[in-house]
């Protein structure tokens, strides 16, 4: 029978010990929390990450959250990355980061924020024009006004994700992004979904990171940014945002991390969150030092950003007219 060890002995846990349970012997489950370390979690022993090694595993499933740094640390205690096991890390997903890498060299692509200035007429101008773009949340909403689909969408926000998971999860006919942490929420994903570890980082110890190598996305506390750094990954040599406006309107009880929507529009559609949705408070000031950051990487690479959005408060990228970008086409 196969020798499995498991590490992380959380939340995440429980549905990949039973899908384990079924295809070998559990042997332990490893955690970095020390106060674990010599008690059992659903039945099986819990060890220090050290002792793992000398277990001789035939596999290590990642059974946490934090999939990225323990398949570093598990890299680092010697364990053969071929042994060690996620969706994450799964031989598909790797494939399509990349076949992702560079694959759009010398391209521009439009980043599609959800802003009140965001016009259904240009979305249906990128469709005309056929040019490539990023979208994210419920842009499906403006299906039904216009032919325009993204060439590529992402979702990050466990808020946006558990309130909208059924709609998400009907989406298709585009290359998609979620973090693998989503997983419970949005299912396995389809062959057009590409799963990526979400580094994020409290707000008040905020330091911008920037990722150019696969399956690593940082928090910029903006989908927005999550794409900026997919769109040099893949090669993209002049991103454009439309739709960014870098302003919202909070609710009158406002003091958690988690807001309760009342009447504010802040998003292009009128219906885009009901009365009594919650969602995550913005940081604006964490957001606009991620894209000073952004701005920088891309400087350096000679990639040009701009901003063309109709209205926006964000000073970071040279402005430009959305109209004006079409002209000489």
């Amino acid at each position: 029978m196969t020798r499995l060890v498991l590490f992380g002995a959380g939340l995440a846990a429980p549905p990949i010990i039973e899908k384990a349970s079924a295809s070998g012997q559990i042997l332990a489950i490893a955690d970095n929390d020390a106060s674990k370390w010599g008690t059992t979690f659903h039945g099986y022993p819990v060890i220090p990450p050290r002792e793992l090694t000398s277990l001789c595993p035939d596999r290590v499933i990642i059974s946490a959250t934090a999939t990225f740094p323990i398949y570093n640390q598990l890299c680092a205690l010697g364990v053969d990355s071929s042994l060690i096991e996620s969706p994450l890390l799964a031989h598909r997903n790797r494939a399509h980061w990349d076949a992702l890498k560079a694959s759009q060299t010398g391209q521009r692509i439009f980043i599609v924020g959800n802003g009140p200035s965001l016009r259904t007429s240009d979305l249906q101008t990128l469709h005309d024009q056929r040019e490539l773009s990023f979208a994210f949340n419920k842009i499906y909403l403006a299906f039904e006004e216009t032919s325009y689909r993204p060439s590529f969408y992402l979702v990050e926000d466990d808020l946006v994700a558990k309130n909208n998971a059924k709609a998400i999860r009907a989406l298709t006919g585009f290359q998609k992004f979620f973090p693998d942490y989503l997983l419970p929420v949005l299912g396995d994903p389809d062959e057009q979904t590409a799963l990526f570890y979400f580094d994020v980082q409290r707000p008040e110890d905020f330091q911008p990171r920037f990722s150019e190598e696969s399956l690593l996305v940082h928090s910029g506390y903006s989908c927005t940014y999550s794409a900026l750094q997919l769109a040099i990954y893949m090669g993209f040599r002049e991103i454009i945002f439309i739709g960014l406006d870098f302003y919202f309107t909070l609710p009158s009880q406002a003091d958690d991390e988690v807001l309760t929507n009342e009447a504010q529009r802040n998003h292009f559609a009128p219906e885009y969150r009901k009365q009594g949705e919650t969602w995550n408070r913005p940081y604006l000031d964490q957001t606009r030092e991620a894209y000073i950051l952004a701005k920088q990487v891309a400087d350096r690479k000679g990639i040009t950003i701009l901003n063309a959005s109709r209205s926006s408060e964000l000073d970071v990228f040279p402005r430009v007219e959305f109209d004006s970008l079409f002209e000489a086409q």
